[in-house]
């Protein structure tokens, strides 16, 4: 994985000093979701690899040790929408991290919307209401749009 253009959270930058200020509190709202499992182990270093300002941070997280024995690293997302944290294997960009965090998203909104089972769909930290869920395919919806944006401009 090339992270040569991801910041590390303290030295964080952006347009303005305004902008960079809110994308280390998605940084530190990232941080606060990911060590709260008993199961995360000391951190070795935290790098913004996409933000859009006041809607959502897309961190990775790499530890100092494996996290049960096997992830080094882990995406982790904060920001306007639910927090989740998901393996980089199989989404190695940011791009692709995106996308996956859409995708696992959509399972939660689906299962909602068709009175399916939630056991299956990956854990949100939001009412399973259809009201939550027509609201966060709207922003599944955004963020999907600018994946297609940045594919077609170059990667976050």
């Amino acid at each position: 994985m090339d992270i040569s253009a991801f910041q590390p959270i303290e030295a964080i930058t952006a347009d303005t000093p305004e902008e960079a200020d809110r994308l280390r509190g998605l940084a530190v709202e990232a941080l606060d979701y990911i060590q709260s499992f008993v199961w995360c182990p000391p951190l070795r270093q935290v790098l913004l690899a996409y933000g859009i300002d006041g809607v959502i941070g897309l961190f990775l997280v790499r530890f100092a040790e494996p996290a049960g024995g096997v992830d080094d690293a882990l995406w982790v997302v904060s920001g306007d929408v639910p927090p989740a944290y998901f393996v980089t294997d199989e989404a190695p960009t940011p791009l692709e991290a995106l996308t996956t965090y859409c995708d696992l998203m959509d399972g939660w909104v689906e299962a909602v919307l068709d009175d399916g089972d939630l056991d299956e769909a990956f854990p949100v930290n939001l009412t399973p209401t259809p009201e939550h869920a027509v609201a966060l395919r709207a922003q599944l919806g955004f963020i999907r749009q600018l994946v297609s944006n940045q594919s077609l401009h170059g990667q976050p």
